[in-house]
């Protein structure tokens, strides 16, 4: 029971931040989307703002997994994985529920540098480079 609703609190909070943007996910926005009560959101995350952090993080492990497997299955040699990265990030921007990265958007809002979640753009950001750097 405490799974399925950290899970709702997670997916709400992923969506609405994605399609919205950190600071215009209310507290109350995610509850409603999630069907739950404040209280599990502070019980289970302690703030919104951690709630944030954690969808944001299993986000970027769930998207770098994707886009790695995705690249790698392009083709046999790096020439071809690396051509490859382009048709997959074709592929993302044709989904019809593609808002830009989001981590690209966290670290373009007006967090100061050293916020958690900034920081958490920026890792994702360095992950992503040193995969590419690899191919």
């Amino acid at each position: 029971m405490v799974r399925d609703v950290q899970t709702k609190l997670l997916d709400a909070a992923e969506a609405i931040v994605y399609r919205r943007g950190f600071h215009a996910a209310s507290t109350e926005e995610i509850l409603q989307e999630a069907g739950t009560a404040r209280m599990s959101l502070y019980r289970l995350f302690g703030s919104k703002e951690k709630l944030i952090e954690a969808a944001l993080k299993r986000r970027d492990a769930r998207w770098l997994a994707w886009f790695e497997s995705a690249a790698v299955a392009r083709g046999a040699g790096p020439r071809e994985r690396l051509l490859g990265l382009f048709d997959v990030l074709s592929d993302w921007f044709a989904e019809p529920d593609f808002n830009g990265c989001a981590f690209t958007n966290m670290a373009a809002s007006d967090l100061a540098g050293d916020h958690p979640l900034r920081v958490l753009a920026l890792d994702h950001k360095r992950r992503l480079e040193a995969f590419v750097r690899l191919m």
